[in-house]
């Protein structure tokens, strides 16, 4: 996966397809994945239904997460939201962390309130998996697309101890 961090781009592809967990939008500027969303907030371009192959690709991520995205990645985010991300991109499928870990690794011990923050401002969920972040008691904290899908895909992941709310 490599990591394209630039400002937004002004030419996106706009592609939805219908997967078990709910249906996606996903964003392409060229070959780079700009932005993943579940379709229960809708982008704001125009969509195309009938590419297939993307389809496959983004069905492909969820049914085999511990592949990881298998191409290019395109980040606009502020410092600390790109290192969280990144550091992100480094928890396996089927293991979780919670955000005070997440914010150890990335050298900011005491932000974990702001690790918090930039995951939940995650661009690319699932590519960037902010999913596998848990409060640090085992319960699932928090996640923009809510609490019900986020315990679906750490179940398709494997992991069978999360707490419910």
């Amino acid at each position: 996966m490599y990591l394209h961090i630039a400002p937004w781009p002004q030419e996106l592809r706009w592609v939805t397809c219908p997967t078990p967990l709910g249906s996606v939008a996903a964003a392409f500027n060229h070959d780079a994945l700009c932005r993943f969303t579940w379709l229960n907030t809708e982008p704001t371009q125009p969509i195309d239904t009938a590419d297939t192959a993307t389809c496959k690709v983004l069905l492909d991520l969820l049914a085999h997460p511990e592949r990881g995205w298998p191409g290019r990645l395109w980040l606009s985010g502020t410092a600390f939201q790109i290192r969280v991300w990144e550091a992100l991109t480094t928890v396996p499928a089927g293991q979780t962390l919670s955000y005070q870990a997440l914010a150890q690794r990335i050298g900011q011990a005491n932000a974990c309130r702001a690790v918090a923050n930039a995951c939940a401002a995650n661009p690319l969920p699932v590519a960037i998996p902010c999913h596998r972040v848990i409060h640090k008691s085992g319960d699932l904290g928090g996640y923009r697309w809510g609490l019900a899908r986020k315990r679906a895909l750490l179940q398709r992941e494997g992991v069978v101890t999360v707490h419910k709310p």
